[in-house]
Protein backbone atom coordinates (compact mmCIF):
# COMPACT_ATOMS: atom_id res chain seq x y z
CA UNK A 1 0.00 0.00 0.00
CA UNK A 2 1.63 3.40 -1.08
CA UNK A 3 0.77 6.06 1.47
CA UNK A 4 1.00 9.50 0.21
CA UNK A 5 2.35 11.32 3.01
CA UNK A 6 2.31 14.38 1.89
CA UNK A 7 -1.62 14.26 1.13
CA UNK A 8 -2.59 12.40 4.12
CA UNK A 9 -0.61 14.97 6.16
CA UNK A 10 -2.62 18.07 4.50
CA UNK A 11 -5.73 16.51 5.41
CA UNK A 12 -5.14 15.97 8.85
CA UNK A 13 -3.70 19.83 9.15
CA UNK A 14 -6.89 21.17 7.63
CA UNK A 15 -9.49 19.31 9.89
CA UNK A 16 -6.79 20.07 12.78
CA UNK A 17 -6.72 23.55 11.78
CA UNK A 18 -10.57 23.51 11.35
CA UNK A 19 -11.06 22.20 15.52
CA UNK A 20 -9.08 23.18 18.28
CA UNK A 21 -10.66 19.44 20.12
CA UNK A 22 -8.59 18.14 17.85
CA UNK A 23 -5.58 20.46 18.09
CA UNK A 24 -5.66 19.24 21.68
CA UNK A 25 -6.14 15.23 20.59
CA UNK A 26 -3.10 15.21 18.09
CA UNK A 27 -1.01 17.42 21.24
CA UNK A 28 -1.82 14.26 23.60
CA UNK A 29 -1.71 11.40 21.10
CA UNK A 30 -0.83 12.18 17.22
CA UNK A 31 -0.73 8.81 16.40
CA UNK A 32 -4.29 8.32 16.85
CA UNK A 33 -5.47 11.56 16.09
CA UNK A 34 -3.63 10.49 12.32
CA UNK A 35 -5.43 7.35 12.02
CA UNK A 36 -8.48 8.53 13.36
CA UNK A 37 -8.56 11.27 10.59
CA UNK A 38 -7.37 9.48 7.80
CA UNK A 39 -9.62 6.80 8.57
CA UNK A 40 -6.93 3.95 8.20
CA UNK A 41 -5.15 2.18 11.02
CA UNK A 42 -1.42 2.40 9.40
CA UNK A 43 1.49 0.55 9.95
CA UNK A 44 4.22 2.52 12.19
CA UNK A 45 6.60 3.04 9.24
CA UNK A 46 4.06 4.40 7.54
CA UNK A 47 2.19 6.72 10.26
CA UNK A 48 5.50 8.56 12.15
CA UNK A 49 6.44 10.48 8.69
CA UNK A 50 2.75 11.55 8.81
CA UNK A 51 2.94 12.89 12.02
CA UNK A 52 6.57 15.00 11.14
CA UNK A 53 4.83 15.99 8.65
CA UNK A 54 1.72 17.31 10.38
CA UNK A 55 3.87 18.75 13.23
CA UNK A 56 5.99 20.63 11.25
CA UNK A 57 3.37 22.13 8.75
CA UNK A 58 1.38 23.39 12.27
CA UNK A 59 4.57 24.75 13.58
CA UNK A 60 4.82 26.44 10.67
CA UNK A 61 1.29 27.70 10.09
CA UNK A 62 0.27 28.62 13.60
CA UNK A 63 4.18 29.47 14.32
CA UNK A 64 4.07 27.91 18.01
CA UNK A 65 5.20 24.48 18.97
CA UNK A 66 3.22 21.74 20.46
CA UNK A 67 5.07 21.57 23.57
CA UNK A 68 3.35 20.07 26.26
CA UNK A 69 1.67 22.98 28.28
CA UNK A 70 1.87 25.17 25.33
CA UNK A 71 -1.48 23.96 23.54
CA UNK A 72 -3.59 26.60 25.22
CA UNK A 73 -1.58 29.35 23.60
CA UNK A 74 -1.93 27.29 19.95
CA UNK A 75 -5.60 26.94 20.63
CA UNK A 76 -5.86 30.59 21.60
CA UNK A 77 -3.48 31.76 18.17
CA UNK A 78 -5.79 29.61 16.15
CA UNK A 79 -9.49 30.40 17.74
CA UNK A 80 -7.81 34.30 17.35
CA UNK A 81 -7.29 33.68 13.58
CA UNK A 82 -10.43 32.49 13.31
CA UNK A 83 -12.49 34.78 14.73
CA UNK A 84 -10.03 37.33 12.39
CA UNK A 85 -11.78 35.98 9.70
CA UNK A 86 -15.64 36.94 10.21
CA UNK A 87 -14.94 40.08 12.30
CA UNK A 88 -15.73 41.01 15.83
CA UNK A 89 -19.09 40.40 16.84
CA UNK A 90 -20.76 43.23 18.97
CA UNK A 91 -22.36 42.54 22.54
Amino acid sequence: MAVDIKEMAEKVVTKIKADPNLLKSFDDDPVKTVEKVVGVDLPDDKIQPIVTQVKTTLKTTLKTTLKEGNIADVAKDLTSKVTGLFGKKDN
